[in-house]
């Protein structure tokens, strides 16, 4: 229960009788010790207010009638429909999943799409038809008597039902009419919108209705369609009081169809519902003659389903234009736009609510509308060895005999470095116009002079805040004072530096621009003790078989290894497989936060390509995910710079990694090993000394 939400007649919220629990407990457990104890329920007054539907509503059947009960009574019903619960999926068919623990409204919307699609591309001449069912005043019109005999039919005891019966007969009400309540009036039917208790009695009610569409399945008075073959019968899908109905639309099958009117009214007389047939509809399969459709919508006294209609909230039918489907959406979110602009936020105030309110608008329809999952790009199998291909004997499609080798794996997907960046800065603990301020620092998107004056003439491209003629670019925010122009909490500064003053060191002779994100590089590694790490990596790649092998290590100042890693991948090319190594040592160099670090390899062309001496673009296309994923790793990192080196300078990287490949050994790393095999290890590595490489250590001569 909302702790704060609108009270009852007594006036008293919930969150009232949690922060004074220790005053009201023991009045409160004897009225609902007593309730159960005695099946007697005091006089209970429940308000109405009511809610409209329409923007202008006009009529009753405008407002939903919502109950606001007193929380004592919210307690008792609470605990009455815990010990429902449980017990539903047992009792209700699977072809009602409304408010049963284990079922998700998706799951009528799949079915139902699935249903369509498949009488859409029927081949069948009889053809099928779909009926689309609302009920009007669900909770309004159920019989006491009928609930009280439905509950005894599904197994509940004479006492259980005497509690239900209490709660929703001992009850009269008052309708709040701009605030203020009416006379009180008795009920003598209906259940209570806003009880807890109601929308799993209204279910049980409709389990009724589906018992009597089974017996008519089962008796061949209502065909169900089946989407395949093998696959089981569906006669109708319930979500609380919409309803679908699958039969054949053939017209020598007539007194079938008159049989479901025949089960709607024998229903409809027990619980005194009406069928709403503005709201309803059917639809027919593309063999149905148009003549057969108009004779059987007649029948039906319903309209035909169009092409907007939905069903749950989501669109029945899906355009070549998913524009047009979506529409309703889309105005949606500009309507809701269109109020907060009137109301005059401004940018931060709007990003706040698109954040929180609009953000929430999509969810529901694309939770529906996944499907089978996008193949995902550059996931590549092999085809024969490789290199030759046969379009007509070799094998394209696995099978449980002869699998596809995959060459790239789901372990290579992109990573989200990039992504939890952004999303640490737009969390911060911050107001709202200082974090849009933060995140347009990152992304690139403030108003600066350097930018503004290439489109406006009139202004300059010098920053207004500075005695000096300094560009007024991201550079610049280097060298201005945070705490003196927009006073920023310490940890929003720190991030902002971060982001600019070391992903951008000062220019030089020895430093390039990287055309891709505007952040330089060094080219020269200068005096050995310049940086405070070396990392060397390298990649062994077998074009066989498409795998690879991979070795890292970690070397301070006085080139001492530190570390060692390796292991074995699947990669498309030898540029793919280098660079797969070097997302491996910087993933490892930001797992053990090392700052001023150098990375070797003998791979000019990678080491070009993330220095900012050649285009990633005119290399392979098979390697070029891999480098962009390795250009986003190292622009989210601290002080890092790249080297190349020939390959005897990585002569042990070189070795290991072919040793790791050809034994097929999928990781290894000296932090596995005890204190005493590392520093042996180390110590031999350093003094340039062969380990023996086994299947699970390293053995020493």
């Amino acid at each position: 229960m909302n702790l704060w939400g609108s009270p009852g007649p007594d006036g008293f919220p919930p969150g009232f009788f949690k922060e004074h629990w220790d005053i009201v407990k023991t009045d409160i457990i004897n009225l609902v010790q007593d309730f159960f104890k005695k099946n007697y329920l005091l006089k209970d007054y429940t308000y109405i207010t009511l809610i409209p539907k329409v923007h202008n509503p006009s009529t009753p059947s405008d407002f939903r009638p919502i109950s606001l009960s007193n929380i004592t009574y919210k307690i008792i019903s609470k605990i009455l429909t815990n010990g429902i619960k449980p017990l539903l999926s047992k009792l209700i068919s699977q072809n009602q999943p409304a408010f049963i623990p284990g079922r998700q409204i998706t799951d009528n919307i799949i079915v139902v799409h699935e249903i369509l699609h498949s009488m859409k591309t029927s081949k069948n001449k009889n053809g099928n038809m779909a009926l689309k069912i609302d009920l009007s005043k669900v909770f309004d019109t159920i019989e006491w008597d009928f609930l009280n005999q439905t509950l005894l039919s599904f197994g509940f005891c004479s006492e259980w039902c005497q509690l239900i019966l209490q709660c929703i007969t001992t009850t009269s009400f008052f309708v709040l009419l701009n605030g203020v309540p009416s006379e009180f009036f008795f009920v003598t039917r209906g259940l209570r919108q806003g009880d807890p208790l109601s929308p799993y009695l209204f279910i049980i009610c409709m389990e009724v209705l589906s018992k009597l569409l089974l017996k008519a399945e089962k008796d061949n008075l209502v065909s169900g369609i089946k989407v395949a073959k093998t696959a089981p019968s569906v006669s109708h899908l319930f979500f609380a009081d919409d309803f679908f109905l699958f039969s054949k639309a053939n017209l020598n099958e007539a007194k079938n169809i008159l049989n479901i009117l025949n089960t709607l009214n024998t229903f409809g007389e027990m619980t005194a519902q009406v069928i709403n047939f503005q709201h309803s509809g059917i639809y027919f399969s593309p063999k149905v003659h148009n003549k057969h459709c108009k004779i059987i919508s007649r029948i039906f006294k319903v309209r035909k389903i169009s092409k907007n209609d939905k069903y749950l909230g989501t669109p029945l039918f899906f355009d070549k234009n998913k524009t047009n489907s979506f529409e309703p959406l889309i105005n949606k979110y500009y309507a809701a736009l269109q109020g907060w602009i009137r109301k005059m936020f401004n940018h931060a105030g709007r990003t706040v609510l698109i954040k929180n309110v609009l953000s929430d608008y999509p969810n529901h329809q694309m939770q529906c509308l996944k499907g089978l999952e996008i193949v995902k790009e550059n996931s590549v199998w092999q085809v024969n060895n490789g290199r030759d291909t046969n379009i007509w004997t070799n094998l394209w499609l696995p099978n449980q005999t002869t699998p596809l080798i995959p060459i790239v794996t789901d372990n290579n997907m992109p990573t989200t470095d990039d992504a939890k960046f952004r999303k640490q800065i737009w969390n911060l603990n911050v107001r709202p116009k200082v974090n849009m301020f933060c995140r347009k620092v990152v992304s690139g998107a403030l108003a600066l002079g350097c930018k503004m004056f290439r489109y406006i003439k009139d202004v300059k491209p010098y920053c207004l805040l500075c005695d000096s003629n300094a560009a007024e670019d991201e550079l610049h925010l280097n060298s201005v004072n945070f705490d003196n122009i927009v006073p920023l909490p310490q940890k929003l500064i720190d991030v902002i530096k971060t982001s600019y003053q070391t992903l951008v060191p000062t220019r030089d002779n020895n430093t390039s621009m990287n055309p891709v994100f505007g952040r330089n590089v060094n080219y020269d590694i200068g005096t050995r003790h310049e940086y405070d790490w070396f990392i060397h990596f390298d990649a062994s790649f077998l074009e066989a078989d498409f795998s690879m092998g991979y070795a890292i290590s970690i070397l301070d100042k006085a080139r001492n290894r530190r570390q060692c890693r390796a292991g074995r991948e699947w990669a498309s090319c030898p540029l793919d497989a280098e660079a797969k190594a070097l997302l491996k040592a910087l993933t490892w160099m930001k797992d053990l936060n090392l700052k001023n670090c150098c990375f070797i390899n003998d791979c000019q062309t990678l080491m070009k390509i993330m220095n900012g001496d050649i285009s990633s673009e005119d290399q392979p296309w098979r390697a070029q995910r891999s480098i962009n994923r390795c250009k986003f790793s190292a622009y989210i990192c601290n002080s890092i710079f790249f080297l190349y080196k020939a390959r005897k300078f990585l002569d042990f990287e070189d070795r290991l990694a072919k040793e790791v490949r050809t034994r097929k050994i999928s990781f290894f790393s000296t932090e596995n090993m005890n204190t005493y095999e590392r520093t042996r290890f180390l110590e031999r590595t350093n003094q340039r000394l062969d380990p023996i490489l086994c299947n699970e250590h390293f053995l020493y001569k």
